[in-house]
């Protein structure tokens, strides 16, 4: 076999290989189009952080045989999802200052350049999430914009 013969193989080998991959990779994005979600990302885009979205989520997840079971499931989910408010904003409230204590306690380990590597790091963190935080449904307080 020639050297053009076999370049050509090999060009029409990878031509196939791709096309194969490319529907193949499509067929596995298919269903989370379907079901109106983007290929990555939170499952339902612009709900996450949307007052009673948890309540909606379990309760569909249980999907109550009757009104009675409902209104009993929704009251256990509703509380729970107050509990979970108020435990995300505490969270909002104590976790810049436990990650600042940190950096305190650090800084006399460290070297400088460990310690604008550690600064980096934390200027990554996302921000505070949920009631309050980026994204929720309070002010956003004195953080840098996403």
């Amino acid at each position: 076999m020639n050297v053009t013969r076999s370049a050509a193989l090999l060009l029409a080998a990878t031509l196939v290989l791709g096309v194969l991959l490319g529907v193949l990779g499509a067929g596995a994005l298919r269903p989370r189009f379907e079901r109106g979600r983007p290929p990555m990302g939170p499952p339902n885009p612009g709900r996450e952080g949307r007052p009673g979205a948890f309540a909606e989520h379990m309760e569909a997840a249980i999907a109550p045989m009757d009104s009675a079971q409902r209104s009993a499931v929704r009251l256990v989910i509703e509380r729970t999802a107050a509990r979970n408010r108020m435990l995300i904003e505490q969270l909002n409230q104590t976790l810049p200052a436990s990650v600042d204590s940190m950096r305190v306690e650090l800084a006399p380990m460290l070297r400088e350049d460990q310690r604008e590597r550690l600064e980096q790091a934390v200027a990554r963190l996302p921000a505070v999430r949920g009631p309050g935080g980026a994204g929720g449904r309070g002010p956003p307080g004195e953080r840098p914009p996403p």
